[in-house]
């Protein structure tokens, strides 16, 4: 005979189970859009300090050679700020 308590237990089985497939489906999908951000990152980071080394130049007076310093916070701002909002999310 089915009664009322194996019913709740039952239904309570399914409901830990639903949440935890549905906690998967969440995570899964923002741990890789959060490894493919810091990927994107990086690749900036090493494209903005390969560029910032061909941009240097020769004074004419002492004929020293002057290069521009890599200003990669600024540059990233925008990605670390959506990296941030991403992980608190």
């Amino acid at each position: 005979m089915f009664t009322i308590e194996q019913g709740i237990r039952k239904w309570q089985k399914k409901y830990i189970k639903a949440r935890f497939y549905s906690s998967v489906v969440i995570i899964i999908p923002y741990s890789i859009l959060s490894i493919l951000l810091i990927c994107l990152i990086f690749l900036k980071f090493q494209f903005s300090v390969s560029m910032s080394n061909n941009h240097c130049c020769f004074n004419k007076n002492n004929m020293q050679k002057l290069c521009n310093e890599p200003k990669i916070f600024f540059k990233h701002k925008k990605s670390i700020i959506y990296f941030i909002i991403l992980c608190f999310y």
